[in-house]
């Protein structure tokens, strides 16, 4: 049975603010407000994404909108130690929750105790495997008010670690914005209406990214989309996605998150395609990973042939029009770095 508390957040859900027809302020890199108009809310994935018209130098330009708000978005879906997913939405009792655990000083306390997780992980790759949780016993005994604080703690850190990581990977890639990824625009910056006086600002601050917005459908749906095919063309997309994936990890880029729905397939004259990646809030730098193994100068791309990003793209969509279609495409897998074998079992 839920607990009085459980019932009671049910009942104070956090509206969902960002609904297409609505206007709302941002500010950008530089300090300067300005404001955009909502015209298409995007399924959620990790964090909210929207289609927004961006009023510039006397022009409309539709723009994509991603905000990392911890109060939304896939992110709060958690997997128990049984494996069966736990919605935790942002209700009025998680953010009183989270702003004592503010003032009472133990939130710092908490981010460190995560970023020390990640450390290890870094250090140890391949070995040590942080706890999603703590041991299930704990969690079971500790206090309903101390539970939803440090949960949302946690939000705040990963949403605040996948923000920090995007932008880094739009700036290691520029040179491939506007072919192989979206063009970047500028880093945004908007205020939780419920941010107190007393507390330290960042924490209600949501932070955004405004990028060019990709016309085309997502790799994952290529049968669907193209079901006439034909089988040279899919195989064309397929390599091209591919491809691409071979040439991130070759800039420094090992995207954690490689799979076909992060791949967008735009249409161009003459019946040519265009491949390009979109969300990289999982990816990891070369210069991150090397940091912490300096004496392994391999160690990245031992990483990026055991990760084998391209693999989970392009075998994954050959599989699949192999089991819907029965046609076997024929991609070609290069050696992401030659010579260089994975991490070691």
């Amino acid at each position: 049975m839920a607990s009085n508390v459980n019932k009671s957040a049910e009942q104070v859900l956090t509206p969902y603010p960002y609904h297409a027809g609505q206007s709302i302020t941002l500010r950008d890199s530089d300090g300067a407000e300005f404001s955009v108009d909502i015209i298409h809310e995007y399924p959620f994935t990790i964090s909210p994404a929207v289609v927004v018209n961006l009023y510039k130098d006397g022009a409309v330009h539709e723009a994509v909108l991603k905000l990392y708000d911890r109060r939304f978005g896939e992110l709060r879906q958690r997997i128990e130690f049984s494996g069966k997913e736990r919605p935790q939405p942002h209700t009025e009792e998680s953010e009183a929750a989270f702003q004592d655990f503010a003032r009472s000083g133990m939130l710092v306390p908490v981010l460190g105790r995560l970023k020390h997780t990640d450390l290890m992980w870094d250090l140890h790759r391949g070995v040590y495997t942080p706890l999603e949780e703590e041991n299930e016993e704990d969690e079971k005994t500790k206090p309903e008010r101390e539970r939803l604080a440090e949960e949302e703690v946690e939000f705040y850190y990963e949403i605040q670690k996948r923000y920090t990581r995007e932008v880094r990977v739009y700036e290691k890639l520029k040179y491939l914005q506007g072919r192989g990824i979206p063009r970047f625009f500028t880093t945004v910056t908007l205020q939780m209406p419920s941010a107190p006086a007393d507390i330290e600002p960042s924490y209600f601050q949501v932070l955004g990214i405004l990028i060019e917005k990709i016309d085309g459908f997502n790799l994952t749906n290529l049968v669907t989309e193209m079901p006439a095919g034909p089988p040279n063309v899919w195989a064309e997309i397929v390599q091209k996605a591919t491809d691409l994936a071979v040439e991130i990890n070759r800039a420094g880029v090992l995207d954690e998150d490689s799979q076909p729905r992060n791949a967008i397939v735009t249409r161009r004259e003459g019946n040519t395609y265009e491949v390009r990646r979109i969300d990289f809030g999982e990816a990891r730098l070369e210069s991150d990973l090397e940091y912490y193994r300096e004496d392994e100068p391999n160690f990245f791309k031992q990483c990026a042939e055991t990760s084998d990003d391209p693999g989970a793209i392009g075998a994954v969509m050959a599989a699949k029009v192999k089991r819907l279609m029965g046609v076997q495409l024929d991609i070609v897998f290069e050696e992401i770095f030659p010579g260089v074998g994975g991490l070691p079992v």
